[in-house]
């Protein structure tokens, strides 16, 4: 992806991580559009912007799991997906498989390698 045309919307609860993605990911030239802390803010956000990206935690404040809201974002628009999750990375893989996302990380996630997939063709 071009970094100028990539718009993403960043998912995670825990604001000092939603932090220091937002600013890693601007300063990599990216453009973050929102950052949201639950699903629901998620779907919302997701509306409004427009992302042709969205960096998802799995697991997040709120009634809906990262996965449902991706699904669900998924139905309403046209945008990829990274996962990011501090458990099972095997059962996330599984969970997102029908995504197609363009990578799924353990939490901490290394700023270089996100920007790096990002960057990846396809």
């Amino acid at each position: 992806m071009n970094d100028d045309e990539t718009t993403i919307l960043i998912v995670e609860d825990a604001v000092i991580t939603s932090m220091m993605l937002r600013v890693g990911l601007e300063d990599a030239g990216f453009t973050v559009c929102a950052v949201a802390s639950s699903g629901e803010d998620a779907i919302r956000d997701a509306d409004t912007y427009g992302p042709n990206l969205v960096l998802m935690d799995i697991r997040l404040s709120g009634e809906m799991d990262g996965f449902t809201a991706a699904q669900k974002i998924s139905a309403r628009h046209s945008c990829r997906f990274v996962f990011m999750s501090g458990y099972d990375l095997d059962d996330c893989r599984q969970k997102s498989r029908d995504l197609d996302p363009v990578a799924v990380f353990t939490k901490p996630v290394k700023l270089k390698e996100l920007i790096s997939s990002i960057r990846s063709p396809g």
